[in-house]
């Protein structure tokens, strides 16, 4: 969670500095174009990036609830079975 939280975060701080090139080049200054470019192509693949490892994080929380489930007996383990995770 650390590391995707970092990710964001970088993200964030990039498309930030994106903005202000951007708009630095919009006030007059046109050297910083491809810089606000290239800082905005790595704030959308960090925040693309992030997202996906939060959709695909595996949830130790509920893969100890369902482990239980399964050695407490075969009520548990029939419950698991209709729930379509055993």
């Amino acid at each position: 969670m650390k590391a995707t939280r970092t990710l964001l975060v970088l993200g964030l701080l990039f498309f930030l500095a994106a903005l202000v090139a951007l708009f630095r080049v919009i006030a007059g200054g046109s050297g910083l174009l491809w810089v606000g470019l290239a800082l905005l192509g790595l704030s959308v693949a960090s925040l693309a990036f992030s997202a996906w490892r939060l959709h695909t994080r595996v949830d130790f929380d509920r893969i100890g609830d369902e482990q239980k489930l399964w050695r407490s007996g075969s009520l548990g383990r029939l419950w698991l079975r209709r729930r379509g995770r055993g």
